[in-house]
């Protein structure tokens, strides 16, 4: 009867240490898995940060020394502090090559990821002033005709939608 008391407990064992290394298998570079469930992230620009990125639940939170940024990415705390008193810029580590501006054609370029201070979700760069943010629903982008500008501050990229033919 020991024997097989041991053999469950040693099965349990294993299977909870092979759980956890799937586990942490998942997290990133900066991420580890967390003490408890209802743990959340410290943020950098959590005034950028999206209502449902801050209260998400992650599978792993951001380890000591770094912060989870406005797009839910974890960056260091030297990152979070190179936007510096841009307000409305967050270190993003996989930002569009070619940013959105106030009242100009959303640009068509390459989906390559550029790591760099950003305008937060939300925000396009100033058409006066290329290195400051504003508002997008006050100053959209400029759509193709038969469009209008739609934004989407999840994962998703703002775009302009065209309606469906009739």
């Amino acid at each position: 009867m020991f024997a097989k008391e041991f053999l469950t407990a040693f099965i349990c064992i294993l299977l909870c240490h092979n759980l956890q290394l799937t586990h942490s298998k998942k997290c990133g570079c900066l991420e580890k898995p967390p003490k408890y469930k209802t743990c959340l992230d410290h943020f950098c620009r959590p005034h950028l940060t999206p209502h449902a990125i801050l209260q998400k639940h992650y599978d792993c939170v951001c380890r000591l020394g770094a912060y989870r940024n406005p797009w839910g990415q974890c960056i260091t705390l030297d990152e979070c502090k190179s936007c510096g008193t841009f307000r409305t810029k967050s270190f993003n580590l996989c930002a569009s090559e070619c940013p959105m501006q106030c009242d100009q054609p959303i640009p068509n370029c390459s989906s390559r990821c550029v790591a760099r201070c950003d305008c937060g979700p939300g925000y396009v760069l100033d058409r006066g002033n290329k290195k400051e943010c504003v508002k997008a629903d006050c100053c959209p982008p400029r759509c193709p005709a038969n469009s209008k500008f739609k934004l989407c501050v999840s994962s998703c990229r703002p775009m302009c939608n065209r309606p469906q033919p009739r």
